[in-house]
């Protein structure tokens, strides 16, 4: 006799993607008539397709009035393009970590998305409220965790998955449902079960049914019998200490934040400036590592700072998640201005001249520097979430409107250039770079075209294009080579001046958010997985050095003599 039923299935990718919606109702109708009916569900993120809200509305429609209860997750696709770093998610569903009992079972719903990202990691504000969460569970309580990337997966979705186990050691975790794979998959992590749902938009989804000593797990397909898969007991031993690897040692010094570090530090003449996840900015001595000062912005810092001057004084401009633009003294980390915006802010700064620049969603806006009042505003169909590249001629940068767009710095538009019609080909992903009367940037590639692109600056003119993808990563232009990753981890350089290839290297590691650094006759490549790619310019061979354990996707700076990056780990590196 089944004690009771729940349903757990992931990735419906609701809204833009109207098959998604249709399945999902498809589920949600055959679930209903199910017997016996299950008590609950869990959606396990991707519940929508590209997380704004007229989605999320029509996610909430399909749930109005149903009759059993709908739990979610977030999931990448909430987290990935989203334009207010998880605000629209929060205003609907509340905290995106969260727990509940359920007839003698404590069920645990963790977030494991990055901004941004489709890759998986753990943030320690998360971490710190599932120990705060298992403080109360009896040893042998039953506890089922959820969450939309896999956690201990061979192939590893999510970086720091270690940390969980770690975390429940001495506790009782008898299964473990996952999606964001769209297939699936069984593994076994220390005894636990764990399971990948297959998508809800390919009318699938798991029947969990709950005995007296174990969770019997079906496959289902709308319209089909269920199939028996595996199950879970539930009288297990309490989880064993857990031991967590350590990271590699290569660095000078190692400084330690509260979050992740998202983007680029800004180096200045005594100082290293960088922003956390946990809305701190920290000035940090590039020296030795040690904390100058700490400014707490309160909200979540994924852009790159940027240095510069106010008044003659060495200043540092930042955008924050709260929603404001910051200028603070570096000295001491004074407020000299900060400007208010209606929505938070993911985007990085530019400077030029006396005027600040930023994107937000649908609006890009020029500041006064010495002021921080606004100059003028412009209406963009998309959100803008680069670094803006600026030059004499004015300021360039993409949108998710699909359009790269060029303004004066009076506010004049100069030219508009399409990209691609369609929402996933943005050109607004890397951070444009000027090179004379050159801009180069990235975007998805689409029908062949797009990937890397130089246009004449003052004009628009495409001037050559390369179909590579490259989205998501940052050229370097140093003398007359562009240099270039795409997400397979290809190192490439072309001719600035005709965009023939003049070489490829493979590093068969995957890269996300890059720009290549030069360093001493060196092209360094922060890779996705934890390592950095140092490669000889000279013979083109290349080595990797091994840094942290989590994710590096802040791109490197140097100041000529030590070279500095932020990872998922919370460490600001130093290394020579």
């Amino acid at each position: 006799m089944t004690d009771f039923r729940f349903i757990f299935s992931a990735d419906a990718h609701t809204g833009r993607y109207e098959p998604g919606t249709t399945a999902w109702q498809e589920v949600l109708e055959e679930v209903k008539a199910l017997s016996p009916k299950p008590d609950f569900i869990v959606l396990g993120g991707d519940m929508v397709e590209t997380g704004f809200d007229w989605e999320y509305e029509i996610f909430n429609k399909t749930i109005a009035n149903y009759p059993i209860p709908v739990y979610v997750a977030m999931g990448n696709h909430e987290s990935r393009w989203t334009e207010d770093l998880y605000q629209s998610y929060t205003k609907y569903f509340g905290s995106p970590s969260y727990s509940f009992e359920h007839k003698g079972i404590h069920f645990v719903t963790l977030d494991t998305t990055i901004y941004g990202q489709a890759y998986g990691h753990l943030e320690k504000a998360v971490l710190d409220w599932l120990s705060e969460d298992a403080k109360s569970l009896a040893p042998e309580k039953p506890v089922v965790i959820f969450s939309h990337h896999p956690l201990a997966y061979p192939t590893e979705f999510t970086d720091n998955w270690e940390r969980v186990f770690e975390v429940l050691a001495g506790r009782n975790p008898v299964l473990h449902l996952a999606g964001h794979g769209h297939a699936a998959v069984a593994w076994n992590f220390n005894n636990i079960p764990c399971f990948m749902a297959p998508a809800v938009m390919s009318n699938q989804y798991l029947i969990c049914d709950v005995c007296e000593d174990e969770i019997k797990i079906y496959q289902k397909t709308v319209g089909k019998e269920p199939n028996y898969w595996q199950s879970a007991q539930l009288d297990k031993k309490p989880l064993q200490s857990f031991p967590v690897p350590s990271a590699p040692k290569y660095y000078h010094w190692c400084y330690k934040t509260g979050g992740a570090i998202y983007r680029a530090v800004a180096v200045g003449e005594k100082e290293v400036i960088v922003g956390s996840s946990d809305g701190v900015l920290h000035c940090v001595d590039k020296q030795n590592g040690k904390a100058l000062w700490l400014y707490k912005t309160g909200g979540m810092l994924v852009g790159e700072p940027v240095l510069t001057k106010i008044n003659n004084e060495p200043a540092v401009i930042c955008t924050s998640g709260r929603g404001v633009v910051l200028a603070l003294r570096i000295a001491d980390g004074k407020l000299l201005w900060q400007h208010q915006t209606k929505r938070a802010l993911s985007s990085s700064p530019a400077v030029f001249n006396n005027q600040v620049y930023f994107g937000q969603p649908h609006v890009f806006t020029a500041l006064e520097l010495l002021t921080g009042e606004p100059l003028w505003q412009k209406e963009i169909k998309g959100l803008v979430n680069v670094k803006p590249a600026v030059n004499e001629t004015g300021v360039f940068f993409g949108a998710w409107d699909g359009n790269f767009h060029a303004y004066s710095h009076g506010g004049e538009m100069l030219w508009q250039k399409e990209i691609a019609d369609l929402f996933y080909f943005s050109p607004s992903t890397g951070h444009p770079q000027l090179a004379g009367e050159k801009i180069v940037f990235t975007s998805g590639v689409h029908q062949q075209k797009g990937g890397v692109w130089a246009l004449k600056s003052q004009t628009g003119e495409v001037l050559w294009t390369q179909a590579i993808s490259a989205n998501y990563c940052t050229p370097l232009i140093y003398l007359d080579t562009v240099y270039v990753t795409d997400l397979a981890g290809r190192v490439y350089a072309f001719d600035l001046e005709s965009g023939t290839q003049k070489w490829v290297i493979e590093l068969m590691r995957e890269v996300f958010n890059n720009q290549p650094l030069y360093f001493k006759g060196h092209l360094l490549i922060n890779t996705l997985r934890k390592s950095i790619a140092d490669i000889d310019l000279e013979t083109l061979t290349f080595k990797f050095i091994d840094l942290t354990k989590c994710y590096l996707l802040s791109q490197l700076r140097t100041d000529g003599e030590s070279i500095f990056i932020g990872a998922f780990d919370e460490c600001l590196y130093a290394f020579k």
